[in-house]
Order: structure tokens, then sequence, then C-alpha cells
């Protein structure tokens, strides 16, 4: 007999599925936790019914002091192990040689078991009425992103706030990292295999020290004196409260300082106020800790020695030699525009105190003992260091009086070239570290600024607010679901707690705008939506294709088919939203034309940039049926089935010898190739023309018609060749050297892997053949069927069926995941999301009632499944974050996996604005709500530029829209239709809607 290897997802029988068949269903229900303890013939294994949900509880059980000893014995016999929670207290059973039996432990045991047990009701914590989670950091984490919360700085009214906002990531003890302006680290992330691991440990930690020695760590949740602990994440803040058994109390705020004139570009902040509950006075003294970024982040996973040596510490000390802020200063000249320092005051009631001591390498403060325990905590060094890494400590003394608090103020920042012309070497820094120390020593300037963090989030948020039944449903769409937007509206996907790499901005992400406009708009910045989206604008080259990722500059261009298309259902959008049509005369420097980026650039009319992005995708980068060409990929990144494609510039330059040869006009004739095309990108082109001939309309431009003329072509080809009688295709091929694939995606595509479909399925060619206005109602109906025969999964729709990738090329992306991760059959949100926008779209439009009902109900049970509050039900099986979504579900279990940031927020968001039943445009306020069957009334509160719509729904049980018949109030007068007339009157306007 051979060995067997058993791989995760071949698993024989889960400890679970043994738990059950040893003990019986009966006494196996509600939530379980079980393990193994011993394979073999006769495998043994613990477990615990009864629960509020799934969890590891069981672990934490069985090492128990006061358990140990009677479980340890029984599991020696070769016992299986059953504790039961009942109402009546707690069962124990025991089973061997499948006789099940009264396990005989005594009642020290199982009380100790049934308190154990009970303490696991709370974890996973709870959300409040303001959708902040509340959480006790001693207690297990169901997964990498579910203690996370995420901060943002405000560089509103500065230059370039799009790559200059900084932002950070936080976890419940304080750890993480911070992030200046595009990819530039000021607190370093940490270079590590574990995805629970974002930032150096120890980022924004602080010990307490008395007499010398170490009474306290920030970063612990178990430890010796430390009686509670409790973290709140809130929106854009994170706070974090200690209680000590020898008479302190501790609390932590975290956030990011809003641009302030004088200070750095980036600011972090973390405020710590100590309570003495003691009749008698204390001496103390404070200890803080982090490690700055480095400028070499290459070297990280090349040489590590190298982006050590080429930086050293660096101590700024004021007149008289008393030290202000610890940093550390890089090599060599053209590397100094980055320097990063940290500054922390302590306020007592008989002054302001700084730091005495300091310590600017590692092993000068752990020594031979840990972060934890640091055997070199008290005197710090105090001398520098001649080489990196950035690691730092600075110990200040204070007084704590009997009874008495202090408050400690520290900022972390970044003194940086990035927006700043006049910056100057070793000046500059040392100037902006005066400025902050000057700036803390008033505490009231700190408080002054979480205080503006706290009301920007609220003013922010305050576009859309609803007052719903389901409390857990009102926080959210209030507060977490906004503010995620906002988050990603400047940052797209290149930080959160596992995307801790240099991620730039992606193009495509300007769909994070289409939601945050309406917010903006609220605020009465529309012009800064403008200024956000010329940094889109400038990123698209003379000839229409664009660049696939930017910060200061882009990359990768013309490689991405699909990035150019989504801008203008931007500018669609914003023109829609505001009537600022001379936006469209405007003029924007193309891209590749500065050198660096302050250089002006040759510029262009915005009006001319989206015609080259319509020549570029829809008359030259098209395929044998005038689709667009699939390029690299489009949006699903990994679906790279041209392995020789070729990026936009060199796909014009043999354009234009095709053409100088064959005598024709540029963009007459498309380039010839035999490059695959893609569907979605086909449906994206159609809403890009509707787009273009809108806005081109709006101003007289003779180009509109052709757009429209374009946009009926191009639907009638894409039914014509891609309906495939059960859905829409995803690619079609071209390939002479494969005549026998003709397309990918529907029934007949003979690329299927999976027992009993009769083809490949792909959740996009559904939702934007609705979105595009191309599928009929037949169609529609079918592609219905086929979603629930062929994607449906208990956590959503997966991106897409198994499919035989190597029939199409070697190596396709895709296949790099498992099936039912990622972008191999996961459930993507992302994708669920403009799925669920799709239906809620076409609820409103179809003819047919009952598939106007069933796209409704789908579109819903698409939102009940995405809804990120759903994994505080079951936290260990589904691991999400309760507050932001996470990018997909994996489809066989259901677990979240990040990253956090994704565009399915803003999709989200989006489909609940259909939900409601509110759209601001250039022509009024549109109210047309379609709402859940079971729902009779919902309450909504728009906002914009100070005027405020509180609309008032009601409707009977079941499923009725608006052409069904509604009636429509504004302050008590009724109105023709669903389209009401918009006021900047600053006044409050009642709406009743009545169906």
């Amino acid at each position: 007999m051979g060995y067997i290897g058993e791989k995760a997802r071949g698993e024989r029988c889960p400890a679970k599925e043994l738990l059950i068949a040893k003990f019986g269903a009966e006494n196996c229900k509600g939530g379980i936790s079980a393990q193994y303890v011993r394979f073999g013939k006769e495998p043994v294994v613990i477990g615990i019914s009864g629960l509020r949900f799934d969890s590891m509880a069981v672990n934490m059980l069985a090492s128990d002091d006061a358990v140990y000893g009677q479980f340890n014995k029984a599991v020696s016999d070769g016992m299986s192990i059953l504790l039961i929670k009942a109402e009546g207290g707690i069962r124990a059973l025991a089973e061997k040689g499948g006789n099940v039996s009264d396990a005989g432990f005594d009642g020290a045991v199982t009380g100790r078991c049934g308190e154990l047990i009970e303490s696991t009701e709370t974890w996973g914590g709870r959300l409040n009425e303001k959708g902040e989670l509340i959480c006790d950091p001693s207690t297990p984490s169901p997964g990498p992103h579910y203690y996370t919360n995420m901060l943002i700085g405000n560089r509103i009214g500065f230059d370039r706030p799009l790559q200059s906002t900084p932002k950070s990531a936080v976890d419940r003890l304080g750890g993480g990292s911070f992030r200046s302006h595009a990819d530039t680290q000021v607190l370093a992330t940490r270079w590590d295999y574990l995805p629970e691991e974002n930032g150096f440990p120890a980022n924004r930690q602080f010990y307490l020290l008395e007499n010398g020695k170490q009474i306290f760590w920030s970063g612990a949740a178990v430890a010796d004196g430390l009686e509670k602990i409790e973290t709140i994440h809130s929106q854009n803040r994170t706070t974090i409260s200690y209680e000590l058994s020898c008479g302190l109390k501790i609390k932590r705020t975290i956030f990011i300082v809003p641009q302030r004139e004088g200070l750095p570009v980036a600011c972090e902040a973390q405020i710590i106020d100590i309570e003495n509950t003691k009749g008698e006075d204390r001496e103390l003294r404070l200890v803080y800790t982090g490690m700055f970024g480095t400028q070499q982040t290459h070297a990280l996973s090349e040489d590590v020695i190298f982006s050590t040596v080429v930086q050293e510490s660096q101590i700024f000390f004021n007149e008289d030699n008393e030290i202000r802020a610890i940093s550390c200063d890089p090599n060599p000249k053209w590397t100094k525009g980055e320097i990063r320092f940290n500054e922390t005051v302590v306020h007592t009631d008989d002054g302001v105190v700084f730091p005495d001591q300091y310590s600017a390498r590692y092993m000068d403060f752990v020594g031979s003992g840990s972060l934890e325990k640091p055997e070199y905590i008290f005197p710090l060094s105090s001398k520098p260091s001649r080489k990196g890494p950035g690691f730092f400590a600075t110990s200040t003394p204070f007084k704590i009086k009997a009874n008495g608090s202090v408050r400690a103020d520290n900022l972390t920042c970044l003194s940086s070239d990035c927006v700043n012309d006049a910056f100057e070497a070793d000046v500059t820094p040392a100037k902006e570290v005066e400025a902050v120390a000057e700036y803390i020593k008033d505490p009231s300037n700190l408080t002054r600024d979480l205080q503006d963090v706290i009301d920007f989030a609220e003013k922010y948020s305050g576009y859309m607010k609803i007052a719903h039944a389901d409390k857990n449903f009102e926080a959210y769409v209030n507060n977490n679901l906004p503010f995620q937007v906002f988050y990603q509206t400047f940052v797209s996907r290149s930080l959160d707690w596992t995307q801790k790499g240099y991620r730039e901005i992606g193009f495509r992400e300007i769909q994070d705008i289409f939601a945050s406009m309406y917010y903006f708009a609220g605020m009465g910045r529309i012009d800064f939506v403008k200024e956000m989206l010329a940094g889109w604008i400038e990123n698209v080259y003379e000839e229409g294709f664009t660049n696939h990722n930017f910060y200061w500059i882009g990359k990768e261009p013309g490689w991405w088919s699909d990035d150019g298309l989504w801008l203008l259902q931007a500018l669609d959008r914003y023109l829609g939203l505001t009537g600022d049509y001379a936006f469209l005369d405007e003029e924007f420097a193309m891209a590749g034309t500065k050198e660096k980026k302050t250089d002006p650039g040759i510029k262009r009319k915005l009006r001319d940039t989206i015609k080259a992005i319509i020549t570029y995708s829809g008359k030259i980068s098209v395929g044998k049926h005038g689709i667009p060409l699939i390029d690299r990929a489009d949006w699903n990144d990994c679906l790279r089935v041209d392995p020789d494609c070729i990026s936009g510039k060199d796909k014009i330059a043999k354009y234009k010898e095709q053409i100088a040869a064959s005598g024709k006009a540029y963009g007459e004739v498309p380039y010839e190739s035999e490059y695959s095309e893609s569907v979605m990108n086909g449906f994206l082109l159609k809403v890009a023309l509707d787009s273009a001939a809108t806005m081109l309309g709006k101003i007289g431009d003779s180009d509109a018609e052709e757009m429209k003329a374009l946009s009926v072509k191009l639907a009638a080809t894409l039914r014509e060749n891609c309906w495939k009688g059960d859905f829409y295709a995803r690619v079609l091929f071209n390939r002479s050297s494969k005549p026998d694939i003709k397309y990918l995606g529907a029934q007949g595509d003979g690329l299927a892997v999976e027992d009993g479909h009769p083809g490949a399925y792909f959740l996009n060619s559904f939702s934007w053949s609705l979105l595009a206005g191309v599928a009929s109602e037949d169609e529609i109906s079918r592609m219905l069927d086929s979603l629930e025969k062929y994607l449906k999964t208990p956590y959503g729709f997966r991106l897409c069926s198994t499919v035989d990738y190597p029939k199409i090329a070697p190596k396709i992306d895709v296949a790099l995941y498992y099936p039912g991760d990622r972008e191999n059959g996961g459930v993507f949100k992302h994708a669920n999301m403009m799925a669920c926008s799709a239906m809620l779209g076409a609820a409103k439009s179809v003819k047919d009632e009952a598939l106007a009902s069933r796209l409704a109900d789908t579109a819903y049970w698409i939102i009940d499944k995405i809804l990120p509050y759903i994994t505080l039900e079951s936290p260990f099986a589904t691991c999400g974050n309760p507050r932001w979504c996470t990018q997909y579900n994996n489809s066989q279990t259901g677990e979240n996996i990040g990253p956090t940031l994704s565009g399915t927020s803003t999709w989200l968001l989006l489909s609940l604005f259909q939900c409601f039943g509110v759209e601001f445009t250039s022509d009024g306020l549109r109210v047309e709500p379609i709402l859940r069957q079971s729902d009779t009334r919902l309450d909504v509160k728009v906002s914009i530029s100070g005027t405020v719509y509180d609309i008032h729904i009601q409707k009977p049980e079941g499923f009725i829209r608006a052409q069904d018949g509604i009636e429509v109030t504004l302050d008590g007068e009724k109105c023709e239709g669903t389209l009401l007339p918009v006021a900047n009157d600053g006044k409050t306007h009642e709406v009743e809607v009545r169906f």
C-alpha cells in the first residue's frame, strides 16, 4: 500500500462531519466547533454544538487549565467528546466504538466549560447604531480583514489630491501602516507571506514605564495587569481603550490630520489619553515606537542590505539641544525629497514635555528580549545608527497626579517635494519638524482636527440618508458604505490590509467616481469632481488609448482594452448631474506629452478626447466582427486569451503602416489582425457611444449623429454574432490556426468542464448586455434561466463557470486559481453588483411584469448576499469585514477573501440609488423607486448643495413599479410624472411617493 496525499480541497471527512457521524444530528444542532485530536483507524474528535455560529471555540476549551486534565484522559482513552450547549447548561457526551454515553466530567469542569462557551457569544464583535464595530481584541479574529479599519486624509483644496492624499490601514490593536502620496510608505508595511500582517509590529505602539520597569504595552490584548480592552472602528478613526489593575485607564485615538497650511503633506495622529484613578501621584515614561518606510522598495525582495546602507538615523534638536523629532535621512541626494519623522509631546498639569531619549536601532531596543518585552527599554541607547532599517523609539518622562490625567499627542509625518516645488533638501524638513512641534504644543489643535475628521465624514455621507426597519442596513447605507466609496475614490486599490505592495491607480477604477460624485455634489463641491476627473482625462493618449495604471506618470499604455470606455460613463454621469456641458470645451494635456508632472503638455479639448477614444476603441482596435479587441485583458484582468497581443502604441504604429500601404484614411478601416474580441467590451463601447451621443448632442456637435449611428450598428452586430441561444458569449475568437474554437461563453462553445453544462458562462455577459440596452426581453429571460442553473451559489453568482482554458492558449491567468477562487469562478462581488444594477434597470423598463418581478427579486437576493454585515451571522465561516465590502467570496465555502477594496461598494451604492429611486440629473430629480416585495415604506433624505428633499415612499406589499401607477407630490402639490424640479434655496422639501 502506498501513502495517500489528502489535499485541502479533497478532505475525506472534515472534523464536523465526523462529529455528527459519531454523536448523531440530533445532538449536533446550531453552530458547531470541531477538531481532530487523533487520526488513525479510530480517529478521535472533540466538539461543541449549540453555539451561535461555527467557530474555533473548542481550541480554546481544550487548552484551558481547568478542563485539560479530564479532557486529556478521555481522549487518551480513545474517546471522542461532545459538549452540548443547551438552556439547562452544558451536557458532556463521550463516544467510543459507536457507543455514546455521558462523559462523566465533574461539575467544576462542565461549569468552566459553560463559562468559556458563553464567552464565545461576543466573538466577532457587534455593530452599533452608527455602524461602528465594537470588539474585544483578546478574542480570536475570524480572518485577516475582519477587524481592520481604513483611514484617509483630506487634501481637498490642495494640489493633486488624487495622488497625494494619505491613507492608513489599522487593526484592532492599532497596528498596520501609513502611506502618503502615491506608493510612499511613511510607516513601513511588512513584506510577509501572512495576509494577517500589514505593518511592522512596532508601528503606532507604545509602552508605559514606572520606576524604569515596563508596566504596559499597547500591542498586547492579553497581558498581566490588563483587565479590560475594547476597540471601536469608526468611519475614519479607531479608538482603543484599556483598563489596568494598577489603576490606569488608557484611550488611544488614531486618525489622519486634515491638510493644514504649513504642515507636511502627510500627518497621522495618535492621541493617547491616560487617567490615573489612584490617590497618589505617579512618575511614568511613555516609549513610542515605529518603523519608517524605505525609499528603496525594490530592495525588500532583492537586497535588504542595500535598503539599510542607503539611509541613516537623524534626530532633530531645537536651539537648546532638546529632542523634537526622530527621523531617518536617505542617500543619495535625489532621494532626499521624502523625509519621514515622528514627534511626541505629553501635556501635563505642569506643562508640555518632549522626549529626552531615543533609539534608532531595533536590536539596541529589543536586545535578547522581544518587542512585547524589550530588553533595553530604559534607558534608551540614544545613539545614532549609520544604517537602517528605520526603526525608531522615543522616551518621554511625565508626572500624572493622583486622580488626574495627561494626554500624549503623537504625529508621524512625511516632509515631501511631491507637491511642493519650493522644497529644499534638509531645509524644508527642518522647518516642517519645527512647525509640527509648535502645532502639537497646543492640544486644542489635534482636538479640533479630530472633530473635523468626524464632521467631514458626517457631512460627506449627508447626500443620502435612509430610515429603515433593518437598523444594520440603515447604519450601513448611511455611514460605512459611502465612506468606503470615498476612500476608494482617492486611493483606488493601492492600500488596504492585504494590499500592502505598491499597486497604482487603475484607469478603470474611475468607476468609484460614478458614485462619489453625488456625495461631493451634496456637499456643494462639484468643482472637486472636475478636478478629480482631470487625473484620468490626462492619461488618455492622442490616439485614444490610455495608461492602464498611473500615479504621477502612467504606464502600460493601451494594453487593457476597456480602460478608456469607463471615462465616458463618468463624464456622462457628471454632465447629467451638473449640466456643465461647457466642460467639454475645456482643454487637457494628452498623455505622453509631459516630461515631468509640472510640464503643461500638449492640450486638446475634452470633446476631442472623447472622439479619440471612440475612434480607437470603436473603429481601429476592433476584430473581424467590429467588436473591440480584448488585448492583454479587459475588465477581467486574468482573461488573457491572446498571448501575442500588442500594446496600444505598437498597434497604432502598425496600423499607420497598414493604412499607408492601402491608401485608407485614419479610422476608415480597422487594424487587421486575428486577435480575439471582447464581447463585454462591445457592450461597454455601446454604452460609451450612447454617452458620447448624449454629451455631444447637448453642445450641438455634429458628430453626435455619427455616434448614434455607430451605436445602432454595434447593437445589431452584437445580437447577430454574440447571442448563442441561451446566453451572450464572452469572447469571439478569430484564429485561423484554431478554426474549431469560435467563441467562449454560452452553450456550444466546446469549452465547458463541469458536468451537465452545455457551455461556459460568464456573469458579465449577462450584466452588460442589459446595461447596454442590447438584450431583448426573451434573451433576458433565457439568460436568467442559465444564471440559475450554472452560476448561482448560496453566496451569490459565480463570475464564471469552469473553462477548459488550455484549449484556448497554453497559459491563461484565470487558471492560476483553483476553481471557486477569484476570477476562476469566485463570487466576484464587483461583478455581482453590476448584475444587480443591470437587473434593477431592466426591472423598471421591461414590459413583461413577471419578468420585471423576477429581475427585481433576484437583484435584492444579490444585495442580501453582498451586504458586508451579514458576516456577523457566521464570522468564522465567512470571515468578511462587517463594515467594508471585500472583493470576492470563495464560491464553494463562502469565505470572504480580500482585499477589502474593489468596485463592489461603488456598484452596491449605484444599485441602491436605483432601489430607492433617487437620481439627480440636469433636468431635475427623478423619483422612481423599486422596493422589495415585502417593504411597504421607506424614508430617504437626499441633499444637494444645501437643499434637502425628504422623500417618503409608501407601497402595498408585493411587486409594483412606477409604470404600474405612482403618485408624487412635492410640498403638498401633485406632480406630473416622476421628474421633480430642483431648487437651490437651501430649504427642506417634502416629497410623498405613493404606489
